[in-house]
Order: C-alpha cells, then structure tokens, then sequence
C-alpha cells in the first residue's frame, strides 16, 4: 500500500468547487490508486482530518460536515450503448470525512455536490456533451442558449442521476454566472442547473421503506416514551418527525420545548439535551432500517412544521441534523427524499402535507383520495430560503423521479497537497 502511495503525486490535480450549499474537493479518478481502499490516506490529508480542534487547519476542509467532502469522477467501464436506457456518461464517489475523527464515509451520496458533476466532467474533458439542446429565456422567443444534459451515475448509491446545465457553445464548457436563479443559504444569482434522480427509492437499503411501514413507533428511554416517525429511503436514507411530537417528547423530560411558530423554530438552536435526544432516535431508527447507528452519515434526521397559514410561502419549516451536527441549510438528498414521502401514503410527511393542502383548499373543493398526483411540488422553508423539489410518481404510487434546481460556482483549479 506505502509503495502505491509513492506512485500518486503529490500535490494532485484538483478542483474546489461550490455546489448548492456545500464546497468540496473534485478529483479525476485518473489520478488516484485504481483500488479505492488506498484512497482514505490521500483524502484525509487533503481535508485535514482528523482534527481533533474541528477546524481542518491543515487541509481544504472548512471545520463542518458540509465543506469536509470530495468527490471523484472518472468514466464509467465499457457498457451499453451510448444514449441507450442503462447508458451513463460519467461515474462518481462522493466521500464524507469526518472532520475531527478522519473517518472516511462512502456510504451515501451528497445531492449539493453532484450539482457540479458534470460541470466538472466537462472541466476536465473527462467526457463530451452527450446531448446539446438550443433554448431561450423568458423574455425572448429566440434560442440564444445551449444546454447540455448528462445521466451520472453515483458509485455510492448506484443509482442514476440526470442532469442539465447552461454550456457555451464556443468552449462546450459550463456556463454557471447566468442570473437564472437564487438558492437559499447561497448570496447572489447563477445558471440553473437541473437535478433529476430517477427512481431513487432504495438508494441505501434496497427499498423506499426499509421498516416496511408508512410510521413507526420507536420506544425511548427508561420510561418507554413512544415517538412516532417515518423512515423513507431515497436519494438518501432520512428519519422524518413532526415538531409537535418531537416536542410532547421533550415536555415529558422536563426539557423546554423548541418554538412552536415556524419563522421562531426555523431560527432557532438546538440544545444539547435535544441533539442527544434525536441522536438516540435517529440510531434506534438506523436499526430498524438495517443501517449501522454508529455511521452518522446515514440516515440523517429531520424535522418538520407544517405551515398554518394559508398564504405562507412555503409547505414545511424543515430542520435537519446531519453528520451530528444541525444543518445550517438542508441536505439537498434529505429535501429530494422528502419529495419522494409525500407519495408515501401514511407516512409523517404524506400526513403533514394533506394538512397542509386542507387548509389551502377553497371552501368545497373535494379532497382527493386517489393517491398522489403525476407530480407535487413541495417548498421547504429552511435557514435562509424556500427549497422547492419535485416528486413524480407513477399511477401506483411508484416514486418515478425527485428533482430540484442548483447552482454552483469555480472556486479555484490547480494542485493540492496531501
């Protein structure tokens, strides 16, 4: 291993690139050892990690989970045909690393970066553009614009990602400073970049509900407390509970509450005591969905206010815990995965959204029952914006697709130390 090390340059080339709300490392996989298993050395020297002050001082990583990621791209091995059904253009892992333990994390994918894949892709000449549309803006009915469309597929997860993004049709490179859109969490405006994840049920475990069940009951502590909650898996596997349970929970433990108002909550802190208590949650749930507790990658937890007002401008106040600590955005798979439980009759979310609807509905309007609609699009109020993502579903319930639009930005090319 020592001698396959000696064989890999350093410092290596390297792109730092934002995508959605995260930063992180680019590397082709050209560049590393052929077996993954001698990466962990070479990737955790180039964040920084372990740092047991969290601050990564000596790496590229940024002191918390959301900057303290690399992902490695190359092509994928010979296969189907080109623009065939299984075809993908470009393969990729996305790696997690702890920032204080070093632990290295490929157990799941990160939907923030993969917004940058193909830009990176294109970078690197890693692949071609395998698909150029011409489009306009809205206020043109003129095709001044090309558009690049590429299926990724993620290593981590195996599952295929579609996506589609402004190029220049001089370069064929990425354009990413059009002032298409704002995300949340992230200054400014930049070219939309579009995120499809097709069929992302069982991204982890195999199946979109892991427990085999819509909710489940997970008994706590010494006392026997019960909290319901539901545990989807797509895109990433996630554990969704209401505020209202979660808080009825902490009023029985004599721990204050967390804001009932969705502005107050979605400001708010979380204190250890209720960091402690949904980390015993979200193992106990790892359990029942087959995953290792220990691994705090996966599955992430979050929860969730349904908004009463009938003009807010978004569906739920959503606050998620992610590598053990609370988020100060939102993961893009949790938001994707959330998209997908929707569809998922019974489930926390499936139930918190018909509220939702109910109260919106005109007076008369009759509900339906039918299932879920071809597509619903569902708006996460977080720290700092509205999130939208997309659920399609097939008639039997089936989630098809979750999307959502990226942006993402060149930080800087050239060479990193190891």
């Amino acid at each position: 291993m020592f001698r396959r090390h000696l064989t890999t340059p350093n410092p290596l080339p390297a792109t730092f690139m934002r995508g959605g709300t995260s930063k992180g490392i680019f590397l082709n996989r050209a560049h590393l050892p052929a077996n993954p298993a001698d990466w962990p050395p070479i990737l955790r020297g180039i964040m920084g990690s372990p740092d047991a002050h969290g601050r990564q001082l000596n790496g590229m990583g940024g002191g918390a989970s959301s900057l303290s990621k690399i992902c490695v791209v190359g092509r994928p091995p010979p296969g189907p045909q080109p623009g065939t059904e299984d075809s993908v253009d470009i393969e990729y892992t996305f790696v997690q690393i702890g920032v204080t333990d070093g632990v290295i994390d490929m157990s799941g994918n990160c939907g923030n970066l993969t917004t940058a894949i193909g830009v990176f892709a294109l970078d690197e000449k890693i692949c071609r553009i395998p698909s150029l549309e011409m489009y306009g803006d809205t206020t043109t009915a003129e095709l001044t614009r090309s558009k690049a469309t590429m299926k990724l597929r993620n290593i981590n997860t195996g599952k295929t990602i579609r996506t589609s993004f402004p190029v220049s049709p001089h370069t064929g490179l990425a354009t990413l400073g059009d002032a298409d859109i704002a995300i949340a969490g992230v200054p400014g405006k930049g070219s939309r970049i579009r995120l499809e994840f097709l069929h992302p049920a069982g991204a982890s475990t195999g199946a979109l509900l892991p427990t085999r069940a819509a909710r489940d009951r997970i008994a706590l502590g010494a006392h026997g407390e019960c909290v319901k909650i539901s545990c989807i898996d797509a895109a990433n596997p996630t554990v969704c509970l209401t505020l209202s349970k979660l808080n009825r929970l902490l009023h029985a433990r004599a721990i204050a509450c967390l804001p009932a108002q969705p502005a107050e909550f979605l400001a708010c802190s979380f204190a250890p005591a209720v960091m402690d208590i949904l980390e015993d949650i979200r193992g106990r749930a790892a359990v029942l969905m087959g995953l290792d507790p220990a691994v705090q990658a996966q599955p992430k937890i979050c929860v969730l206010r349904p908004t009463d007002a009938p003009d807010a401008p978004y569906d739920f106040a959503v606050k998620t815990v992610s590598m053990g600590t609370l988020h100060k955005a939102i993961p893009s798979t949790v938001a994707l995965c959330l998209a997908a439980a929707v569809g998922v009759k019974g489930s926390v979310v499936n139930v918190a959204h018909a509220f939702v609807v109910k109260r919106r509905k005109t007076s008369g309007e009759p509900d339906d029952k039918r299932g879920p609609p071809p597509s619903v699009e569902l708006k996460l109020g977080i720290p700092g914006g509205v999130v939208s993502v997309v659920g399609r579903f097939a008639h039997d319930g089936t989630v098809t697709s979750v999307a959502m639009d990226r942006t993402a930005r060149r930080l800087m090319r050239g060479e990193v130390f190891w």
